[in-house]
This record gives structure tokens, C-alpha cells and sequence, in this order.
């Protein structure tokens, strides 16, 4: 390990440089176990827990202008800390952290424990904008069925281009994630996610160009994909048996492809709906969303008011053909449609919602329309193919048999 100085310019070069613009799911989990043993228990202050982080401070102040090359005096020390006090062995990451990112932790505990009233945001909001990391890797923080949710926070993180969560149990992606606007890759693989669970928001993400959904609960991909032309390479292995049971609408006419979502307890919700007038405020955020205009982007709404129709975005369905936005308790409509071939692959299924069966039937007809044609193409082509394989085939034959004969002639 090196204990680098405080002072940026006096700190050597690393030599992966790439390695400190990312952030990593051990320096997260270190950051919340601080807001949880110190920020969060300011009034009752566990005396354990600061000792602890002060102690790791002095430490790393003790040791900053010393240059070890494997560890072993600090690790040393904290271990014989963590013995004596009894600390829990779930401190794991704390021990990458003083390996890893020794520095970085060293500058967040001095100024976390400066006693500083005018902080503003979290500690990690904090850490994020101080450090302006391009990577961020979360993979594997929450445990199966953990209620704990994303930290917003990352997605504030303007620079990031690649955003890897996997193996998480997410059931959900937060409407946030359409703040990246820099992002070119997202790894959702090993999680929870269905259909409905990808928000809109993710068109809003102009430079992604890859994105990975291996191994969730997905039987088909949200139709939005396909108004995402930058996006140039999608994983989908694993999802439902690779999406079978969803190519049952492969054969079927227009009618079976559009399936309505109404069902008696959602009509009855909107009776009780209709005696409750909607308030100006959630009409404006609803008109907001079905414009599916981009409301992160800087300088179109402040950012409070940007924040509110984000945490409002999940309460809406918006429709893939028209500009509109109902409450999930209204009926609609969820259309399948194939692609052939999209992204290279020979044919993919999507699912779309529509608010109207017009919309839906607007959304299938085109669709199954070119899925025809280029069904027929493919016919076309291969009828041609075995044309060519029987002709070229029955004068190799003609050919052996002129040989043959000749070769018979000879004998006599």
C-alpha cells in the first residue's frame, strides 16, 4: 500500500490512473457505514464507532508521508484496532478502502469530521462532486430481498459513462437515470427487472450505446428501445428462457398481439378516482411526462422541481405511440411486436404500452406489416437458395454420370 500526502501536489502518480476515476461498491459501502455510525446517531453519538473513525483518521495523518509497498504495518494496525475493540467483521470494505483509496478516505474523514455545520447534501453527494468520477461500479451492495434502494445520488454524477449494477435484486430503475446524459454503457445483469420496471427515462440517455440485461425477469424488451437509434449492442440472455414464452405472439394476428390491462380492481379504483379532482400541481407534472421531454435537462426546471416529477415518474404509464400519460390504475394496453433483426439478431420481441386500443393497433399494424415483408424476404431468399442447391446439385450429378460413362467406355 501507498499512503499518499494530503496535498494533491505533492501526491506521486498513480499508475493506473484510470483506477481513480472510478468509484467502487466498497468505497459506498464505507461512506453510508459513516453516515450510519456518526451522522445519523448525532444526537446519541456511539463513542465506539467514532473512536473508530478517528482512530482510522490519526492513522492515516500519521502515515500519509510514508511510501509501504504491501501493507502490511497498517493493515496490521487496524486489525490488531479491530480485535481489541471488537468491531464487526462486516468491515470489510473499510479494509479495501484503506487499501485502495487510502487518500481519498483520509480527505473525506477531515472533512466530514471537521465539525463543519454549513455542509450541505450527504456525505456521499459530497464525495461524488468533490472527486467527479467517469466510472462507477456498485456491483453486489444489497443482499436478496434487501429493502435498501439506489442511492439517487449517483445519478447527479453528470460525467459518468459507465454505470455497472449488477447483481443487486433490483426490482426497479429509478426515473433518475435519465440525468446521465454522458452514460455509454449500463450493466443491469443478475437483477429483478421486468418489463415495466425500465422507465421511459432512459431515452433520455443520448450516448448509450450499450446496454446489458442478462439474466432478469424481462420476457420481452420495453419498446422504447427501438426509438433509441445510438443504441448499438443489447444483452438479453437468460431473461425467461430467452424470452420463449413470449414468441407465443410470434404467429398471431393483431387481435391477440394487443392485450388489455383492465381489470375489475383497477375500474373500481377509478371510480373512487373520479370522485377526487386531480390538483393542478399533478396535472402539470403528468404533462410534463407524457411530452417526454427531457425535464433533467439543466436550465429547463429548477432543480426542485425537476427532483419532484422524478420521484412522481413511476405513478404514470406513457404511452409508446401518442403523447400521453395516464395513472397506472387506468386500463390500457400492453402490444408485443418483433423486430427482424435488430442489433444483428435474427428477431427480438418487444413490449409496448398504449393508452388507447387505437394507439395499440397504430403501434402493431406497422409493425407486423414489416415483420412480413421481411418474413417474406427471407422466404424469397432461402426458396432461392435451394433452387441454387438443386441445380448445382443435378449437374454435379450429370456430370459423375458423364464420367462414369466415360470411364466405362474405356474399360470395354
Amino acid at each position: 500500500m501507498c499512503i499518499y500526502p494530503v496535498n494533491n501536489s505533492d501526491m506521486p502518480e498513480t499508475k493506473n490512473s484510470e483506477e481513480n476515476k472510478s468509484f467502487h461498491n466498497y468505497e459506498y459501502l464505507c461512506i453510508k457505514r459513516f453516515q450510519e455510525d456518526v451522522l445519523a446517531n448525532q444526537d446519541n453519538p456511539n463513542e465506539e464507532t467514532i473512536e473508530l473513525w478517528n482512530f482510522i483518521k490519526r492513522l492515516l495523518e500519521t502515515m500519509k508521508d510514508l511510501h509501504v509497498s504491501r501493507a502490511p504495518g497498517l493493515q496490521g494496525l487496524f486489525w490488531k484496532f479491530r480485535f481489541e475493540k471488537r468491531i464487526a467483521t462486516d468491515l470489510w470494505y473499510l479494509v479495501v478502502a484503506l487499501d485502495k483509496r487510502p487518500h481519498n478516505l483520509l480527505e473525506f474523514l477531515k472533512h466530514e469530521l471537521s465539525g463543519d455545520i454549513s455542509h450541505s447534501g450527504t456525505p456521499l453527494s459530497r464525495y461524488l462532486s468533490r472527486h467527479q468520477f467517469q466510472e462507477i461500479h456498485l456491483d453486489g451492495i444489497f443482499k436478496f430481498y434487501d429493502q435498501s434502494s439506489l442511492p439517487l445520488e449517483i445519478f447527479k454524477c453528470t460525467n459518468v459513462e459507465v454505470l455497472s449494477l449488477k447483481g443487486n435484486s433490483l426490482t426497479a430503475l429509478p426515473p433518475d437515470i435519465g440525468r446521465l446524459s454522458n452514460l455509454r454503457i449500463l450493466t443491469l445483469t443478475d437483477n429483478c427487472l421486468h418489463n415495466s420496471s425500465i422507465p421511459f427515462t432512459l431515452t433520455f440517455c443520448k450516448a448509450l450505446s450499450h446496454l446489458y440485461l442478462d439474466n432478469n425477469l424481462l420476457d420481452a424488451l420495453p419498446g422504447f428501445l427501438l426509438s433509441m437509434p445510438q443504441l448499438d449492442t443489447v444483452y438479453r440472455h437468460g431473461n425467461h428462457n430467452y424470452f420463449k414464452s413470449t414468441f407465443m405472439w410470434y404467429h398471431t394476428d393483431i387481435h391477440a398481439r394487443i392485450r388489455s390491462t383492465n381489470t375489475r380492481e383497477e375500474a373500481l379504483r377509478k371510480q373512487k378516482g373520479l370522485l377526487q379532482p386531480s390538483r393542478l400541481q399533478d396535472l402539470a407534472v403528468q404533462s410534463v411526462i407524457a411530452s417526454k421531454q427531457n425535464f433533467y435537462e439543466p436550465g429547463l426546471f429548477p432543480t426542485p422541481v425537476a427532483d419532484y416529477i422524478g420521484r412522481l415518474y413511476r405513478c404514470y404509464h406513457v404511452c409508446d405511440y401518442c403523447n400521453s400519460a395516464e395513472p397506472l390504475d387506468r386500463p390500457g394496453y400492453k402490444v408485443y411486436t418483433f423486430k427482424t433483426p435488430y442489433l444483428g439478431n435474427t428477431c427480438v420481441p418487444f413490449q409496448h404500452w398504449a393508452c388507447s386500443y387505437q394507439c395499440a393497433e397504430d403501434i402493431e399494424r406497422p409493425a407486423h406489416a414489416e415483420q412480413r415483408s421481411h418474413s417474406a424476404q427471407l422466404e424469397a431468399a432461402y426458396t432461392s437458395y435451394i433452387e441454387e442447391v438443386q441445380c448445382t446439385g443435378t449437374r454435379e450429378i450429370a456430370h459423375h454420370r458423364r464420367k462414369a460413362g466415360g470411364r466405362t467406355k474405356r474399360s470395354r
